[in-house]
C-alpha cells in the first residue's frame, strides 16, 4: 500500500528539463543561505554537527506526508538543520 501511495504522489509533481532543474536547486540553495545568514548569528569557534543516521530516523515526521514539502522523516529534518548550522 505504501509503495502504491508513494507512486501516487511521485505523479504528480511536474518534470522539468535537467537546466531549468539545475536553475531550482541553485534558486533553492541561495535562498536558504540568504534566510540563514539573515537570521541565525554565527557561532563562534570550532563547532562538530552530528546527525543520527540509524533506522529510526527514517520514520515520518509528524502533520502528515505534505506538510512539510520533500523533507518527510526525521532524517531529513536532522540533515537540513545540521546544513543551516554550518
Amino acid at each position: 500500500m505504501k509503495e502504491e501511495e508513494e507512486a501516487k504522489e511521485a505523479e504528480q509533481y511536474i518534470k522539468v528539463n535537467p537546466e531549468t532543474g539545475k536553475l531550482y536547486i541553485e534558486a533553492l540553495e541561495r535562498a536558504i543561505k540568504v534566510a540563514v545568514n539573515k537570521n541565525l548569528e554565527q557561532i563562534e569557534g570550532n563547532t562538530a554537527i552530528f546527525a543520527d543516521v540509524s533506522g529510526s530516523m527514517n520514520s515520518p515526521i509528524s502533520g502528515g506526508s505534505r506538510a512539510y514539502g520533500t523533507i518527510r522523516t526525521c532524517l531529513d529534518c536532522a540533515l537540513v538543520l545540521g546544513l543551516m548550522i554550518k
